[in-house]
């Protein structure tokens, strides 16, 4: 069992450093440049310039890589480029409204989740069992955006 345990914590650091690996190649290869975005619209040669510099963007490829990782783990996220605030402020202030809304859907998922599973294996095979089996996989299988936009269309416009 521990075993198993740390080959699977093992798998989740692997896992966790894959994804800011990722994070770090899209945000560099995301067309524009970061110290042009931070500098502003209107900005100097030189001013783009002491971004670039402030920002770290200056030194080597690796380097930027160990001190992205070094920041991640000190918990310094760095500095929005829209708020110019630090990152983690930003998500203090953002994360209770998000922890509601998950904590909401789920709550929701269950309440309707459990008794329509409770239904589809009762009548098994029938055809609320189907109907249930087809709304489970439309409910799945659908674009979280489009879902928010046909329950916007039905609770705001219709109702």
């Amino acid at each position: 069992m521990s075993r198993y345990i740390a080959r699977r914590v093992a798998q989740a650091v692997l896992v966790v450093v894959g994804v800011v690996l990722l994070t770090f190649v899209v945000a560099r290869v995301v067309p524009g440049d970061p110290a042009a975005t931070w500098a502003g619209p209107h900005a100097k040669p030189a001013q783009i310039e002491a971004a670039r510099q402030r920002l770290g963007l200056d030194r080597p490829l690796p380097v930027q890589v160990a001190r992205y990782f070094a920041g991640i783990l000190r918990g310094d996220w760095g500095v929005s480029v829209r708020t110019r605030r630090p990152v983690l402020q930003d998500l203090a202030v953002r994360a209770p409204s998000s922890i509601q809304l998950v904590a909401a859907a789920l709550l929701l998922a269950l309440v309707v989740g459990v008794p329509l599973g409770v239904v589809s294996a009762r009548w098994s095979g029938r055809a609320v069992d189907r109907l249930v089996r087809v709304g489970a996989v439309l409910g799945v299988s659908m674009p979280t955006f489009w879902l928010a936009l046909i329950l916007q269309l039905v609770f705001f416009q219709r109702l």
